[in-house]
């Protein structure tokens, strides 16, 4: 998840006040100290982009850049076309227009992106893709991949489940074939039997009904997670590399960062191990393709620019915070 902006006056003046007796820097405040760990921590998401490559990059607009964008940023990150995340234009919440789908390891984006700048569109496909390395990892776990073969074929059956109501409840049958949502005669006939189940009320019958997907789900997800460790190799247990797939594995099932519906719990979003990564690996590719020479001093710019904007979300991020604090 991509948030779009952050700030506030309040925050600002604590983290520019200096810190007092500090043996780096007699005027080091807080937020020098954050951007510079910051960009400490984001060298091992270096990219290399080179001038050239971000200069045809801009000159792209619209779907485009998007696509110019992705295809940069997954050769910089050495992604090979078999596994990469495909791109799906489908309708996300205002405040974050992009969102990994874990289960189906795909990049949701709105299919307007015309509100954001080229550098946030960036930021925001760094940011997924990072998501996406985290769950390559999970699958490359020598033990806890074959665990996240079933998390991923039950997630995949209960979102067939939750699509097949929705479509039964918006559409008919006919229609669904007309606009090609249904495209062959399994299918049709797969969705008669799912009607009449939900027509009699009968949810064991549709649940039994659905779950014969499964062996075809699994087969699906085994033969990628295959491909996975062909392509990036196995994490044998025991290592740092497994103990960190285990942490992700462990954000990805159990935080939730909305607050009751589509709003963002920022408090929740900051403090998750996964997206504070991405966060950083986000920052680093805008900074990269800003061109500036300094990434503390982008940061700063950034980070100040984003706290003196009236944005209604952004004062909803520091209530969020301020309340996590109390």
């Amino acid at each position: 998840m991509y948030p779009r902006s952050a700030g506030g006056g309040e925050l600002l003046n604590r983290l520019t006040q200096v810190i007092p007796d500090t043996k780096v820097s007699k005027g080091l405040t807080q937020l020098d100290k954050n951007c510079f760990q910051s960009y400490v921590y984001s060298m091992k998401f270096k990219l290399g982009t080179t001038a050239e490559e971000i200069k045809a990059l801009t000159k792209l607009q619209g779907e485009d850049f998007v696509i110019g964008a992705y295809d940069l940023l997954t050769k910089k990150m050495g992604i090979p076309d078999e596994i990469k995340p495909p791109l799906i234009p489908k309708q996300q919440s205002a405040t974050a227009p992009m969102a990994y789908m874990f289960n189906y390891n795909a990049i949701a984006l709105n299919p307007d992106l015309s509100t954001l700048s080229q550098g946030m569109i960036f930021n925001g496909l760094r940011h997924e893709l990072q998501h996406f390395r985290q769950n390559m990892d999970i699958f490359r776990h020598e033990t806890l991949g074959e665990k996240v073969v079933d998390i991923h074929v039950n997630g995949l059956i209960n979102t067939e489940k939750a699509t097949v109501k929705h479509l039964l409840t918006n559409m008919s049958l006919d229609e669904m074939v007309q606009q090609g949502v249904i495209q062959t005669q399994e299918v049709y006939d797969a969705m008669v039997r799912y009607k009449k189940c939900l027509e009699n009320n009968d949810i064991a019958a549709f649940d039994k009904e659905v779950e014969k997907l499964a062996p075809e789900f699994r087969q699906q997800v085994t033969a990628f997670r295959q491909k996975v460790i062909d392509f990036m190799g196995i994490i044998k247990t025991g290592t740092k590399e497994a103990e960190k797939a285990e942490h992700y594995l462990n954000d990805f099932q159990n935080t939730n960062y909305f607050d009751g519906g589509d709003k963002v719990d920022y408090a929740k979003y900051f403090a998750s191990g996964i997206e504070q990564e991405a966060l950083i690996a986000g920052e680093r590719a805008d900074f990269e393709f800003s061109g500036e020479g300094c990434m503390v001093k982008f940061s700063k710019d950034k980070f100040k620019a984003a706290m003196a904007s009236k944005d209604a979300e952004v004062k909803k991020m520091l209530d969020d915070l301020e309340r996590a604090e109390g």
